[in-house]
């Protein structure tokens, strides 16, 4: 646990200097919060996923479970990881990264693409893929202290595990 559960508790202004175009197509900045303060006031957001609201709001049209972007970035982590970043650069910057967010193409370096990465993952991918920021949270050792590590399934086949 951790932040400032005080009632002068600061409310962030909107963004400003925005890097990425999906963070205004793709998210809301709201002016007020619905979150139970109770529950900690650090645990309050700004913003809003948008992306999806045709369907969420009008049932309007289908919801991707899994993207293009998302096979894309495990294309550029594997060969990243196997000391091919040109290649991992490539893929990232023909992505939607580049088509979509209009950022700054990645250089061929290791760092650049392992963040490039996990911003993908974040931006591009909110809402979709079951769990997929909080495995890429775990994989780059930033789940906050505490966080359980594993998802225990024995609910689901009791006869292995005869508990």
């Amino acid at each position: 646990m951790g932040g400032d559960d005080s009632l002068s508790f600061p409310y962030p202004p909107p963004a400003t200097n925005i890097v990425d175009d999906r963070l205004n197509t793709d998210f809301e900045y709201v002016s007020a919060n619905w979150f139970q303060s109770a529950r900690g006031f650090y645990f309050f957001s700004s913003y809003r996923s948008q992306r999806y609201d045709a369907l969420y709001i009008n049932d309007e049209g289908p919801k991707p479970e899994v993207l293009k972007a998302e096979n894309d970035m495990l294309r550029a982590e594997a060969r990243a990881y196997t000391n091919d970043l040109s290649g991992a650069a490539a893929i990232i910057n023909a992505s939607t990264r580049i088509t979509r967010g209009n950022m700054t193409p990645v250089a061929a370096d290791l760092d650049e693409i392992v963040q490039a990465i996990h911003h993908e993952r974040f931006v591009e991918m909110q809402t979709t893929g079951v769990g997929l920021q909080f495995f890429e949270m775990r994989k780059l050792n930033l789940l906050q202290k505490s966080t359980p590590l594993h998802i225990f399934t024995c609910h689901c086949l009791p006869e292995l595990y005869k508990l």
